[in-house]
Order: C-alpha cells, then structure tokens, then sequence
C-alpha cells in the first residue's frame, strides 16, 4: 500500500519506522516527499538534555576548583556555597520522600517483576525517562507500577 500524502509518510516514519522503510522500498516515497521534509524538519539542532540538580552542583564545584587555582577565591568560595545549598536541598528531598530528578512527590515506587531492581529516588515518570521506557536494566523485563 503505497503512501497516500507526504504528511502520512512522515508519520509513518514517526511512528513506525520499519514500516515506512518497508514501503519506501516497495512503493517509493510520497510525492512531494522531500519539500514536505524541508519545510517541516524533524530534528532541532541544539537541543540538550535536562541536567540534576546534582550534576550542576558538580559543575559548580569544578567551576570553583578551577577559580580557586587562578586565585578567585572570593567568588570561589561563594560558588562552593551555592554548591552546598544544592546539595543539601538533594538530601532533604531524599529524606522528604521527592524525586530529586523533578522535585515531585513520589507516590508509589516502580520495580522490576523479575529481579526487583528499583531507584527509591526516583518518580516513575523520571525513571521511565531514564530507562527508556519501562525495560529493567539489569534483567531487560518489564517494570511492574
């Protein structure tokens, strides 16, 4: 079944790719296919990961190392503060039972059905996002909610 229009071509690539590459081969792309893709481009350049509350208070502390080396004590020393009200914000979200991922509330836990691996510190919806989808790393089951 060849494609109807450019925009169900580019869903199919969306949402099932190997689909879509199966009917390339056999039917050829859309008309109008390629204008289509250069109008509406898929792919944001510059787009970067959310970062931790924990990977910036790294960050900081490697910024005032740095500093502290050039002789920027001042401003290194306030840096280190920032770094440690960041890290102890992490800690009592540990103790007050949120994600230190978003800062919500974790409700419920998520474990694996078969090994019953789990981060206590993480919601579901953040563990998802860290696990792509809902795929054990250690064993590769399914995740029970």
């Amino acid at each position: 079944m060849p494609f109807k229009n450019p925009q169900q071509e580019a869903a199919m690539w969306a949402k099932a790719p190997d689909v879509a590459e199966r009917w390339v081969h056999e039917y050829g792309h859309a008309p109008g296919y390629h204008d289509y893709r250069k109008k509406h481009p898929t792919h944001k350049k510059g787009k970067k990961s959310k970062k931790t509350k924990a990977d910036i208070a790294i960050d900081l502390l490697v910024l005032s190392e740095h500093l502290d080396k050039n002789n920027f004590v001042k401003l290194a020393k306030q840096i280190d503060d920032i770094a440690i009200k960041i890290a102890q914000e992490i800690v009592e979200n540990e103790n007050t039972g949120t994600c230190i991922n978003c800062g919500n509330l974790i409700g419920e836990t998520v474990k694996c059905g078969s090994c019953g691996f789990s981060e206590e510190m993480l919601c579901p919806s953040c563990m998802m996002k860290k696990y792509n989808g809902n795929i054990c790393p250690d064993c590769g089951d399914t995740f029970i909610y």
